[in-house]
């Protein structure tokens, strides 16, 4: 890159910086001895030398929310074409107008997108079932009559009885035909008192007892890591994603819906640590709660190291999507990344897979393990340390994003089998 021209002996070299307005962002990320040995190479306007070495939050580049599930819009839009409750009176008051006939198409997105995409996925084969069973008796569909509605629910009771599901497919079935009901501004049939007597008995009658998933220990986690990379010298991208995912997963007490979308723009390299912008979070209680640091601890297959391989073997220019992509392979060039995130059923089965080949039982562990471990792990290395020592309360709960005093967290923690004889070594006869 030129310079300047010879002609531009009148201009101070320092002002040549000022054409690269992005200087900043790229010093503040360098190590402080790097910095510095840079810093003497160069000839400065002659004033104090004042640098921010933590680059802000600002400075991450944001990605906006993602689209609208398509499937969801189509399958929705189909159903309100049919005029029903507000829509057919939009659709008297648009027609014939292009721009209130746009508008009315372009609501039907806004109002689908109310809800996660995760959400609508789960609520979308509801619709489908209750299409087909109004279908089937010739009944109305919507808006929902209640007597119809209770067939329904009672016929999905008795297949829920015979396959040995939970009451959680009942209840996903009329919070889906609820949702539609509010897309339309009809009345919620799941808001009657005869549907909510129907699903308080089909709690009761699907009723199981609750088998949590056991936590991830750390060793258990590093198993996994040198399963999926024994040597930082030789590896396979597809194995190198499943060893960041065990690595972010647990250092960052994440579930898969907080990390499975982030990428390269939600992360900054500090040299001793990283922060990650946890975008999708749904438990920030805390300011910038959703900055999540860990630390670089030197390890070759440490959690830094990894991601560290991981950006760097990405394709550049694509640093708005997922860390976590679908691998392809090629005669021509082997491996590479694909631009779709990997799915929860993919990680899944291949974490479990690898729990089977490290000797563990994948029957007992899941996604929310590394969770759970973790955060057993920091209760457990604080339990022998002095009170002064111990991190506080208000600090563990922000890095893994829990409430004050959060029952769930109660759930997450695994007792040692010494601590549970704390109490009946106390009350005995």
């Amino acid at each position: 890159m030129p310079i300047a021209d010879s002609s531009d002996d009148d201009v101070p070299f320092w002002r040549l910086f000022d054409a690269l307005p992005k200087c900043h962002v790229l010093i503040e990320q360098c190590p402080v001895s790097q910095l510095q040995s840079s810093l003497d190479m160069v000839l400065w306007e002659p004033k104090p030398l004042q640098l921010q070495l933590v680059p802000a939050k600002r400075d991450m580049v944001f990605r906006p929310r993602g689209e609208v599930s398509k499937q969801a819009v189509l399958r929705l839009g189909e159903v309100v074409s049919k005029s029903t409750g507000v829509w057919g009176e939009m659709e008297s008051i648009a027609k014939g107008n292009p721009r209130l006939e746009q508008l009315r198409h372009n609501a039907v997105s806004t109002m689908v997108g109310s809800k996660a995409n995760s959400t609508l996925n789960s609520y979308l084969p509801y619709t489908v079932k209750w299409s087909k069973f109004c279908e089937e008796f010739g009944f109305q569909e919507y808006p929902a009559s209640n007597a119809h509605f209770i067939f329904f629910i009672e016929d999905l009771i008795g297949k829920a009885k015979e396959k040995r599901n939970k009451s959680g497919v009942v209840t996903t079935a009329v919070y889906a035909v609820d949702f539609v009901h509010g897309i339309m501004g009809l009345p919620k049939p799941g808001a009657e008192a005869c549907i909510k007597l129907m699903l308080e008995s089909a709690r009761k009658a699907l009723a199981r007892p609750t088998v949590r998933k056991k936590p991830l220990t750390q060793e258990v986690v590093w198993k996994l890591i040198k399963h999926f990379v024994p040597d930082m010298a030789f590896y396979t991208l597809n194995n190198l994603r499943f060893a960041v995912y065990c690595a972010l997963a647990f250092v960052l007490e994440a579930r898969f819906m907080d990390i499975i979308d982030v990428c390269p723009n939600n992360i900054v390299d500090y040299g001793d640590r990283m922060v990650v912008f946890l975008e999708m979070t749904k438990t920030d209680q805390y300011r910038e709660g959703a900055f999540v640091p860990f630390m670089n601890s030197g390890e070759p297959q440490g959690a830094y190291a990894l991601v560290e391989h991981l950006l760097d073997v990405l394709p550049v220019g694509q640093e708005g999507l997922s860390i976590f992509r679908r691998v392809g392979w090629g005669h021509r060039k082997g491996e590479f990344f694909r631009n779709e995130t990997m799915s929860y059923t993919l990680v899944s089965d291949g974490i479990k897979e690898a729990l089977g080949a490290v000797g563990e039982d994948p029957a007992i562990y899941g996604l929310h393990s590394f969770r759970s471990g973790a955060k057993s792990h920091v209760d457990k290395k604080q339990k022998d340390l002095p009170v002064g020592e111990r991190i506080p309360e208000r600090l563990s709960n922000k890095h893994g994003r829990w409430t004050g005093n959060s029952k769930a967290a109660l759930g997450y923690n695994e007792d040692d089998s010494d601590d549970q004889l704390l109490v009946p070594t106390v009350v005995q006869l």
